[in-house]
């Protein structure tokens, strides 16, 4: 997903001198990114941190892996609009003191902190016993996009068996502890976390049982048991998931989220709803990429709605009826415009 946004550089090369600001913008003091409010949230701080990795501007502090399917993988990181600086393996921070401001690694700088004040707000939530499955899984994520090595082997190991706590019998995940079935939002935060500190997912084989139980007739994944209709983004999640664990995606399931996209070029989370929104959008047009589908037909159509949602302020907005901007729908702004760049 970060290879996916970074390219959207390639297709808009301003993205970085309009976006970085307004991610700026949404940093706070203690070293997180406010959400719809002014506090902190694990849930924004991933979006931000992830959007300004996918700019150039954030950790990790080596460059994103290149894509070895993306044929200009090979060239330099610095041919990218935003990769000018050079890439480091060490954090900034840890080099001799100058007389100059306190070094930064480029995430923190770029949020306009130093990179220890991230580490700080990340290490007050120590093994995220306090934390919903959620913001459990965006506390890996964290880490991970930092790559300090931290937190240390025996907090991993205690968020992953916190993790574990939301697991269901049926082998899936499920935000709620105790809830019988899991949900493919849960399965997808789930797996991300195990990934994200590099740890085999116990009982693959079960969650893809949870997962394919969401299948519905029709091609599509509801996110719940009992859902009549399939979602959006529950099937974007799902062929990803599956995807990710080697599994046969069902050859209906991209056929029917190709099919969601509405006349302005936009998706919307469920066949019913009013309107298309970003979140949608950008998961399907990743999941399709993935799945291998073509993307011509949405690509002049799906730009204009996605940039349509992009506001002078640098932010994205989620919807045409949303008048808030926030990191995560500028994250999904860049992974979207990242895909209708190839």
């Amino acid at each position: 997903m970060l290879r996916a946004a970074a390219r959207a550089q390639r297709l808009r090369p301003d993205a970085a001198g309009r976006i970085v600001p307004f991610l700026q913008s949404r940093a706070t003091p203690d070293g997180g990114f406010a959400g719809r409010g002014d506090s902190s949230d694990l849930y924004y701080t991933v979006f931000g941190l992830q959007s300004l990795a996918a700019l150039g501007k954030a950790s990790p502090s080596s460059t994103i892996d290149p894509d070895p399917a993306d044929p200009a993988a090979t060239e330099p990181a610095a041919t990218e609009p935003a990769a000018a600086e050079p890439a480091t393996t060490e954090p900034a921070a840890t080099e001799p003191a100058t007389t100059e401001p306190a070094a930064t690694e480029p995430a923190a700088g770029a949020a306009g902190y130093a990179r220890p004040t991230v580490v700080r707000y990340l290490r007050a939530f120590a093994d995220g016993a306090s934390l919903d499955l959620v913001h459990l899984a965006c506390l890996a994520r964290c880490w991970a996009l930092l790559e300090t090595g931290e937190p240390a082997p025996d907090v991993r190991a205690a968020i992953l068996k916190r993790l574990e706590t939301f697991r269901s019998p049926d082998g899936g995940y499920h935000s709620a502890c105790g809830a019988d079935r899991g949900t493919v939002y849960a399965a997808f935060l789930a797996l991300g976390a195990y990934q994200d500190f590099d740890v085999p997912l116990p009982d693959p084989d079960g969650l893809v049982r949870s997962v394919r139980s969401l299948h519905i007739d029709g091609g599509g994944y509801a996110n719940t048991p009992g859902m009549p209709e399939g979602s959006s983004p529950a099937t974007a999640a799902a062929i990803v998931l599956l995807s990710e664990l080697r599994e046969t995606v069902e050859p209906g399931a991209a056929r029917w989220l190709a099919a969601q996209r509405r006349g302005d070029g936009g998706w919307a989370p469920m066949p019913a709803a009013p309107v298309a929104d970003l979140l949608s959008t950008a998961t399907a047009l990743h999941a399709l990429a993935v799945a291998g589908a073509s993307l011509d037909e949405a690509r002049g159509p799906s730009r204009q709605f996605v940039e349509s949602l992009w506001s002078d302020e640098g932010g994205f907005r989620g919807h045409w009826l949303d008048d808030h901007l926030d990191c995560e729908y500028t994250f999904y702004g860049l992974l979207a415009l990242g895909h209708l760049a190839d």
